[in-house]
């Protein structure tokens, strides 16, 4: 499966200024610093499966070890929508609901993009677990209060927002700034109208 199932990850130039002194100050700490790689990898989509399978048989580290930005293999890989490598790396035992430095999961990550297929896979894996893990990611808030669906509803992501909520997202979730999902939404659009819906029996609140 190639990278074409989902829409062109945006591409990032950093500024010098933007490294932060934690990434400065960050060592790998892998054998033959195999986890920059991994992760490098990761970002960049690079390579094609296979080769993302070999270099983590030679990682000696946790898989869902941190880089310099304080996320993992799997936050990169949704983050730019690398929908095979996301494969790998939740075959491989990639922690879903491991939060980056700023307490993100890479569900936040797949939703603000829009990666309608990756947040498919994200939610197969946990139901394989349990509908419990389902509900506690989808429902996530990372360090300014946002979930999923707020990120999702934020980009116009309708698809993403659908499957958020047939799995149980809450629409009235606040964040840190008081802002439900349905603020991000434009007033009488598909999205508006979705917020609007009975929330279904049973969901959290």
């Amino acid at each position: 499966m190639s990278d074409s199932d989902d829409a062109s990850p945006p591409q990032f130039v950093r500024l010098e200024d933007e490294i932060s002194e934690e990434e400065v100050d960050w060592e790998d700490p892998s054998d033959g610093g195999v986890l920059t790689k991994v992760l490098g990898a990761c970002e960049s989509g690079s390579g094609d499966a296979q080769s993302l399978v070999s270099l983590l048989r030679s990682l000696t580290v946790s898989i869902d070890s941190k880089g310099a930005e304080g996320d993992t293999a799997l936050h990169n890989a949704c983050l730019y929508g690398h929908t095979h490598l996301v494969q790998v790396l939740l075959q491989s035992g990639a922690s879903v609901q491991i939060k980056d430095n700023d307490g993100g999961t890479p569900m936040h990550d797949a939703c603000a993009g829009g990666y309608f297929e990756i947040v498919c896979l994200l939610i197969t894996s946990l139901r394989a677990s349990s509908e419990g893990e389902v509900l506690s990611a989808v429902n996530a808030q990372d360090g300014d209060g946002e979930t999923p669906l707020h990120v999702a509803t934020r980009g116009g992501h309708v698809e993403v927002v659908k499957i958020l909520l047939q799995n149980g997202a809450n629409k009235e979730t606040k964040s840190e700034a008081g802002l439900v999902p349905r603020d991000y939404s434009v007033e009488g659009s598909e999205l508006d109208h979705l917020m609007k819906i009975e929330q279904a029996p049973g969901t959290p609140k």
